[in-house]
């Protein structure tokens, strides 16, 4: 059963928990308290989903305890169990729909924070929230990246051996002259 809490505006013990994730370390504690003031602690039951892929919902999550998995047309893609990874924020750099389905595999707990509202710190000309904050998304994309590139490489390396296997093989069949016995 999803339960959350109310916006986190004054709650000490929640900077606190976030003071302690490595991704956040360059944010100032005026920038943090901006995360709590925009976001909400949400906990997750196993088996919950938190985004659905396809949908619109704008909120960014960042992961305090637990584990949840990224599924993509409903095959498992990644998991997720690093206090401090972020997730769900592509929406917020290009408005797209979620592109995969995250779901809880243990009791999680997240900040959601609400995407929509850096919009709003753009507004009010608070460009040094929104810099750390688009810094941190551009880390973690490109992260993301760094990874992909590596897996693709390596799929396409041993598609080559495949391929090459697969030739050797056809060459030691001798073709079928059409009057052979089976």
């Amino acid at each position: 059963m999803v339960r959350e809490s109310s916006y986190l505006r004054e709650n000490k013990q929640a900077l606190q928990l976030l003071r302690k994730l490595d991704q956040l370390k360059a944010f100032s504690n005026r920038d943090l308290q901006s995360f709590l003031e925009m976001g909400k602690l949400v906990q997750y039951d196993s088996g919950e989903i938190l985004i659905q892929e396809g949908s619109h919902h704008g909120w960014i999550y960042l992961l305090i305890e637990g584990e949840v998995e990224i599924l993509k047309n409903g095959q498992s893609i990644k998991r997720l169990k690093r206090n401090g990874e972020l997730f769900g924020e592509m929406e917020a750099v290009d408005g797209s729909p979620r592109s995969a389905t995250i779901k809880a595999v243990t009791p999680t707990l997240v900040l959601g924070v609400d995407g929509s509202l850096t919009e709003l710190k753009l507004k009010n000309n608070e460009l040094a929230f929104c810099y750390t904050l688009y810094r941190l998304f551009a880390e973690l994309l490109a992260d993301r990246l760094r990874q992909a590139t590596k897996e693709i490489s390596s799929l396409r390396l041993e598609l080559e051996q495949v391929k090459a296997e697969l030739g050797r093989k056809q060459r030691d069949v001798p073709p079928k002259t059409g009057w052979e016995l089976e």
